[in-house]
C-alpha cells in the first residue's frame, strides 16, 4: 500500500476466525507505514443479511491513536469504491462503519 507521503507499507496478518458467510476476524499488521510500523491491530468484517442485500460492518480495533483518523478516511474510500462495484441499487447503500 502506498501512503500519501509516498511511503510504502506491507500488510500482513493472521485469520483468527472465519464463519462463512457471517464474519471474518483477523490481525492487521502494517510494516513500513509512517506511524504504526509493526503494530498489530484487529480487523473484523461482518456480513449482515438485510433482506436480499448484504450490509458490511467493518470494525478496526487496537489502532495506535495517531493512526485512527488515517484509517477512518482510508477505509471510507475503500468501502465507497467497493460499494460502487457491488451495489445494484444506489438508493439503498449497504454499508455501516464502527470505530473502536
Amino acid at each position: 500500500m502506498r501512503h500519501p507521503d509516498g511511503s510504502i507499507a506491507t500488510l500482513s496478518g493472521k485469520y483468527l476466525e472465519v464463519v462463512a458467510p457471517e464474519r471474518i476476524v483477523m490481525t492487521w499488521i502494517s510494516v513500513g507505514g509512517p506511524r504504526d510500523d509493526e503494530h498489530e491491530a484487529l480487523l473484523t468484517l461482518e456480513f449482515l443479511d438485510r433482506g436480499g442485500a448484504t450490509e458490511l460492518k467493518l470494525t478496526h480495533e487496537r489502532l495506535p491513536a495517531a493512526s485512527k483518523d488515517s484509517y477512518d478516511s482510508g477505509w471510507t474510500a475503500v468501502i465507497k469504491d467497493l460499494q460502487s462495484h457491488v451495489s445494484t441499487d444506489s438508493k439503498h447503500p449497504s454499508l455501516a462503519r464502527s470505530r473502536a
